[in-house]
Parts: structure tokens; C-alpha cells; sequence
């Protein structure tokens, strides 16, 4: 998507105002960010060394933690101001998540993994059935379009996949429903360049055919020519590590 297309008018996803956060019993700021804004449909490259606060930053817009100062909003939701009930419950509708080592359920089967997010979401459940009629149609049709190869491992434990095909089970996961915002942490470290490039592009069609917007982080700089608008965090973290 060019990002030149994005509606100006249109209300960022994300917004981010004098946020910081610290770990308590720190002395330390993690994050100091002034501002920081995502538009509707844009796909976001995050970059920056490891320890420098990513996946705290992550956790922070998914609303897992909130900040120790500033704003939070995502999808005109401010989310340092709810009970983390409320946090939880919106970030099940709205947001999907591809976790760096997958998180997938070992005693669920794969399409059990897949319609995970629609047990905890009657919105996402009911988008995946308008979609495709029913959850099992939904998964298939996400893994399919993810290139996995269903007649040989429908019923294969999804603990004896390989690296890539439990990734792009990760990946139909966090976008089953329709989810309106899709985070990825790091989720092509364990991949060769190669399978890297096929599963961006993989990841980018069905991202598209959402109307989804896509916050990716990772240290691979090579992959920040893939997206709309690549961030340095050093550059918008005005945290010192000095005393606060």
C-alpha cells in the first residue's frame, strides 16, 4: 500500500502522546516517546537493538502493560485508562498477535490453534463465519492462502512442524476474524532470507485483503524496505538510562 493513499482524514490507529514507561523498581526509563502516530492500512517497520525497549513498546500498544506517564490510544480507544479486564477484552477483538517463539497450544490441533482468538471474540467469530461460513472453512482458507499444505498436516501435532510452517499457523492465528490491527515481534528471526521474503509477501496479501494495519518490529534492517515507513526506536526514545 502506498502510504501516500492513507486518508489523512481518517483517525490514526495508533497515537502515542508523552508516554513513558518504566519498570517498577527501576531507576531507569525504558521508553520516553513524544509522539507517535499509525495510520489506517500502513505497514510499519520498527527497528532497533536488542534491549532497546521493542517488544516493550509492543506490549504497551496491545495494551499488556500500560505506560508509568502519557497516552495510549489505539482505534480511538485510550487504553492507560481502563482496568486491565477491559485492556484484555479489547485487545482479544481488535488487535492479532505474532509472538516471536509462536506461542502455539501443543494440545490443540492445528485448526484448533488457528480459531483460538474466536473463543475469547464474538466479533472476530462472527467475521471469520461471514466470511467463509464457518471457523474450520476460515482456518483452512488462511493457512491455505499461508501455503501449508493441509492434507499432510492437518493432524500433525503442531509441536512437530517445522519452524516455518508453525509460524505461518502463528500468522493464520492472529489474523482470523479480521482483526483491525496485526503486531509482529520479531517473527522472522528463526527464518533464512529466502523463506523471509516469501513470508512477507504472504503476510502483506492477506494484511491487504483486511483492511488491516501492521506494526512489525525487528533487528533485521534489510526487511525495513518491505514496508510503507521504517522507525528507528533511537530515534523517537528519548529515554537516557539516567537516573528519574
Amino acid at each position: 500500500m502506498d502510504p501516500n493513499d492513507i486518508s489523512k482524514n481518517s483517525p490514526p490507529v495508533v497515537a502515542l502522546k508523552e508516554m513513558s514507561f518504566q519498570w517498577q523498581g527501576s531507576t531507569t526509563e525504558t521508553l520516553n516517546i513524544e509522539s507517535l502516530s499509525v495510520a489506517t492500512g500502513e505497514r510499519v517497520f520498527v527497528k532497533g537493538n536488542s534491549g532497546s525497549g521493542k517488544t516493550t513498546l509492543l506490549n504497551i500498544i496491545a495494551g499488556v502493560i500500560v505506560p508509568t506517564k502519557g497516552d495510549v490510544e489505539v482505534l480511538g480507544e485510550q487504553l492507560n485508562l481502563l482496568p486491565s479486564w477491559k485492556r484484555d477484552a479489547f485487545r482479544s477483538q481488535h488487535v492479532g498477535i505474532i509472538f516471536q517463539i509462536f506461542n502455539l497450544i501443543p494440545y490443540l490441533s492445528l485448526i484448533d490453534n488457528v480459531t483460538l482468538p474466536c473463543s475469547f471474540s464474538a466479533e472476530r467469530k462472527t467475521k471469520a463465519l461471514e466470511r467463509s461460513g464457518s471457523l474450520e472453512s476460515e482456518a483452512r482458507r488462511l493457512l491455505e492462502h499461508l501455503d501449508l499444505d493441509l492434507e499432510k498436516l492437518a493432524d500433525k501435532p503442531v509441536s512437530r512442524l517445522s519452524v516455518g510452517q508453525q509460524q505461518r499457523v502463528a500468522v493464520a492465528r492472529a489474523l482470523m476474524g479480521g482483526p483491525e490491527l496485526i503486531i509482529a515481534d520479531e517473527p522472522t528471526s528463526a527464518l533464512d532470507a529466502d523463506t523471509r521474503e516469501v513470508f512477507l509477501e504472504l503476510l502483506f496479501q492477506e494484511i491487504e485483503d483486511n483492511e488491516a494495519t501492521l506494526i512489525f518490529v525487528s533487528h533485521d534492517a534489510s526487511l525495513e524496505r518491505y514496508f510503507d515507513r521504517g522507525l528507528h526506536l533511537n530515534d523517537i526514545n528519548q529515554a537516557t538510562g539516567e537516573l528519574v
